[in-house]
């Protein structure tokens, strides 16, 4: 593989103990930048000293392995004005898009929450009507036929209504009535 390759040691690489200085490095910036971006940008430069005396040092430069320096590097923008058009568009798309996901979720939050309102003040109704026959004396060991016609008149809500509204003495005329019919 490395037959006929000449090594001259020009290329060649030691180990070092290497010591960081900051160096500041203007940018040229070209007509497709922001006026209000930070131009300059800092690198650490590195400075080493061999530890091998025998072997030369190498004289290429290294960039530093550190993401200090790599978080800082200037954005990449594309110059063809098709690519930034589209890349714009596509930014825009996915806000609106998110903001769209964000009203529908928030949409469904709110229907889910109407319907668990409705089905609580359903609950709280029927266990209003059940306390109302018990006031009357009607329970299961007691009357089980009105108890039954308790049962039934849950099911119909204008009923619940009239009977939330009614006297103790026309609730269980009420509820006799209800037996008969429903029987």
């Amino acid at each position: 593989m490395f037959e006929h390759a000449s090594v001259d040691g020009s290329s060649a690489c030691c180990a070092a103990t290497c010591t960081a200085q900051r160096v500041e490095q203007v940018e040229s910036s070209d007509e497709y930048e922001d006026d209000n971006e930070d131009d300059t940008n800092t690198e650490a430069e590195q400075t080493c000293t061999p530890h091998s005396v025998t072997t030369p040092p190498s004289n290429s430069s290294k960039r530093a392995s550190s993401t200090s320096t790599t978080a800082r590097s200037p954005s990449k923008r594309h110059k063809i004005r098709a690519v930034r058009a589209v890349s714009s568009s596509l930014i825009r798309h996915n806000e609106i898009q998110g903001d769209r996901n964000a009203l529908i979720g928030k949409l469904f939050r709110e229907r889910a929450e109407q319907e668990e309102a409705a089905r609580n003040e359903h609950r709280l109704r029927v266990q209003r009507v059940y306390d109302l026959a018990e006031d009357i004396g009607v329970t299961l060991e007691t009357t089980p036929e009105l108890f039954r016609a308790v049962m039934a008149l849950v099911k119909d809500d204008t009923h619940m209504e009239l009977s939330f509204k009614a006297t103790p003495v026309e609730r269980r005329f009420m509820l006799e009535d209800y037996k008969t019919v429903k029987n």
